[in-house]
């Protein structure tokens, strides 16, 4: 089965601090292998970054979550209603379970840690082209670890309405 994926890839790049915005823009506008990408506008806030999606109609967003004025969660909210269609990819230094938890349940496409920027960027971006969500390992790690304990707690649970001789023959 053949993949479609966009030549010319529309892109906006949200971050409160201009050297993480730089570098972005630099190694997208390296990659040639593909696709290529047009970023389009910069943001160092969450507002403008709607502001910028409702005005330019952008095919990805790559977005840090901590951000002055609109933090990325409440700014993801609104892109997704604004346009739908629009792959978002969180950046982020930390990986916070409530934030990720409502981050996906929002509809974003990726969720990187700026530890592994540059092994899973693009291979988030990838995915999300795809429509594939993409996790970096550590977050996939966590995500798997709190469905364990969810399913353990939850046997427990039950195991313990059991009688000692259900226990037992259980």
């Amino acid at each position: 089965m053949e993949r479609h994926i966009m030549k010319n890839i529309k892109t906006i790049i949200v971050d409160d601090h201009d050297i993480i915005r730089f570098a972005l823009k630099k190694m997208l506008e390296r990659h040639t292998e593909d696709f290529t990408f047009d970023v389009v506008g910069e943001a160092d806030t969450g507002r403008m970054a709607v502001d910028m999606v409702r005005q330019l109609n952008p095919d990805l967003v790559i977005m840090n979550i901590m951000m002055p004025e609109m933090d990325g969660i409440e700014a993801t909210r609104q892109i997704r209603q604004l346009n739908p269609a629009c792959k978002i990819i969180i950046l982020t230094a930390h990986c916070r379970r409530q934030q990720l938890r409502e981050l996906i349940y929002l509809g974003i496409s990726g969720y990187v840690l700026k530890s592994h920027v540059f092994n899973d960027l693009f291979e988030a971006i990838c995915s999300a082209l795809r429509g594939e969500i993409y996790l970096s390992s550590k977050v996939a790690r966590q995500i798997a670890e709190d469905y364990a304990d969810m399913v353990i707690s939850k046997e427990k649970s039950q195991i313990s309405k059991l009688s000692p001789r259900q226990r037992e023959v259980l």
